[in-house]
């Protein structure tokens, strides 16, 4: 099946993406992300819970969502390869100084599109949204939440793809399937796609558009 990735959204992409404050994840915890900060400082976060981490990674996501200082670049990356002319992605990265604290990857293939939006927090992932549509019908949205470099949580949303009635914001979260039954294959493919994003979008370019 020939494949092609949509970016043309991408130049809109800068801080009006969908996921923003409690779309993307509805609870935040200030007062848990600075216990875990100072859990970490002091060397032993292990005492936290799964439950405290979760809040205190909400507060962090709080926090990159708030800040207004990013310097916010646009690129898009093409395979060199002629054969594999359709394989093209978009990304949008939030910087804060030199440390890099968002990034937003745009793609699909044939009528599928998804927005990927990667968290991080000392140079290492800490939430990962996903968001996957079939003909603009939004039909699955993933949360995944890690703890030096683990996952801890997976959350999910999802409707059949064909259902275009049920407005997938009016759905709760629930734990992921897909990680209860592998959580060793589930951190795979998250760490695929995370280097994989990471990997492109050292070869991209600017945006024009």
């Amino acid at each position: 099946m020939k494949r092609f990735f949509i970016y043309a959204s991408i130049a809109i992409a800068t801080f009006t993406f969908s996921a923003c404050g409690g779309s993307a994840d509805e609870k935040t915890n200030d007062s848990a992300a600075e216990k875990i900060s100072d859990e970490k400082t002091a060397g032993d976060s292990k005492t936290l819970t799964v439950d405290e981490k979760v809040e205190a990674i909400r507060g962090i996501f709080q926090a990159i969502e708030s800040e207004k200082s990013y310097k916010i670049e646009t690129k898009e990356y093409r395979n060199p390869s002629p054969e594999m002319y359709y394989d093209m992605s978009g990304y949008t990265t939030y910087y804060k100084g030199s440390e890099l604290k968002k990034l937003v990857e745009l793609g699909g293939e044939e009528g599928y599109t998804f927005e990927t939006s990667f968290y991080f927090e000392g140079g290492k992932l800490v939430f990962y949204y996903n968001r996957e549509s079939y003909m603009d019908n939004l039909y699955r949205e993933s949360r995944v939440y890690l703890d030096n470099d683990l996952i801890i949580k997976a959350l999910v949303k999802e409707k059949p793809m064909e259902d275009e009635k049920t407005d997938l914001s009016t759905m709760k979260n629930s734990d992921d399937p897909d990680f209860a039954k592998d959580a060793a294959q589930f951190q795979t493919r998250i760490n695929e796609h995370h280097k994989s994003a990471l990997e492109r979008l050292a070869t991209s370019t600017p945006y024009k558009e």
